[in-house]
């Protein structure tokens, strides 16, 4: 059986023998004065070392793609922080 679910983020990352552990999360709507914002866990991901180097070089080709597309662009911060892979959102308004 097939099951998909849907994160906004990760909010941690882990490795222990071998296995490197991902926890997914959903965002809430801002809450109280300070407008702070909940998060949910909503499950996680277990894959191999090997399995999350292939996750990488498979995220890096979408983000390189959507860089030349021009969806998303690369931060001022990256010109210092050289390599670091920071990227933002473009603003299209």
């Amino acid at each position: 059986m097939k099951q998909s679910i849907f994160a906004d983020s990760i909010v941690n990352i882990s490795m222990a023998e071998g296995v490197v552990r991902f926890e997914l999360v959903t965002l809430g709507a801002p809450v109280g004065e300070d407008k702070k914002i909940p998060m949910r866990e909503v499950g996680s991901i277990a894959t191999t070392l090997p399995g999350f180097i292939r996750m990488h070089e498979q995220m890096s080709k979408v983000m390189e793609e959507l860089v030349k597309q021009g969806v998303i662009g690369k931060s001022k911060t990256e010109s210092s922080n050289a390599g670091s892979g920071v990227l933002n959102s473009t603003d299209k308004a």
